[in-house]
């Protein structure tokens, strides 16, 4: 019975209605599956059923779906576009690293934001030198995407970014000094305790979290005197 179904839905998918197809697209795929069927769909003629197969693609486990994805990056219609970026994020879609990084010098800062949100979270050794150059960004948004994206790909870690998070202990966003501690603490880079001093009596509780999250890695003597004052308040 289950695969008279699935059959009769499979011959919807070359309906000539664009609804029906990209229905059919979607019952199919919440009946648990991706076939093989619906992929040439990501070449439909109308941006809707190609928008309904990258929905289906980004919530299902296929790697040969996730990958065939990527080319929509670069679809006419700003909508897929969008669907693609989603998809190709969520799957972790290494296959799209090159065209993500051809799109990371858009001029929209919310859509630039967007692509390398999804560099960061494919996490491609590719994307590293991206961020890091990012640091160096007098917008304090970029500043923040950089070491983002660094925080994100903890395994590409190169020592060579070490000096740059270094000058970034004496920014003046509180954020970025305490990710940025951060990321030296958990890569065994050593700096001075007392850059930690202004973060750990920072304004805002998440900055303090993470500088006595930075104390705890670095498990250094000398650090003892600044933690208990901080365990004692019943705030952290």
């Amino acid at each position: 019975k289950a695969k008279e179904v699935d059959a009769a839905i499979l011959k919807l998918l070359k309906d000539p209605e664009a609804g029906v197809r990209s229905r059919a697209v979607e019952v199919l795929c919440s009946r648990g599956r991706i076939a093989a069927e619906i992929l040439p769909l990501l070449k439909d003629p109308d941006p809707a059923v190609r928008k309904s197969v990258l929905r289906a693609v980004e919530w299902k486990e296929d790697a040969e779906a996730s990958r065939q994805a990527a080319p929509l990056l670069e679809d006419p219609d700003p909508q897929v576009r969008e669907c693609a970026l989603e998809c190709v994020s969520r799957r972790r879609e290494k296959a799209a690293v090159p065209l993500l990084l051809k799109m990371a010098g858009l001029q929209d800062p919310e859509e630039r934001a967007k692509v390398l949100q999804a560099l960061a979270k494919i996490g491609d050794p590719a994307a590293l030198t991206l961020f890091a150059s990012l640091l160096d960004s007098p917008d304090r948004s970029e500043r923040h995407l950089g070491i983002f994206g660094i925080l994100e790909m903890d395994k590409a870690w190169n020592a060579d970014l070490a000096p740059k998070l270094l000058g970034l202990l004496d920014d003046p966003d509180g954020h970025l000094r305490s990710s940025a501690a951060r990321v030296l603490a958990r890569h065994g880079v050593r700096f001075p305790l007392e850059k930690l001093d202004p973060l750990l009596g920072h304004e805002d509780q998440l900055v303090r979290r993470v500088a006595l999250g930075v104390l705890a890695i670095l498990r250094d003597p000398a650090s003892i005197p600044k933690v208990i004052p901080l365990l004692q308040d019943k705030e952290e």
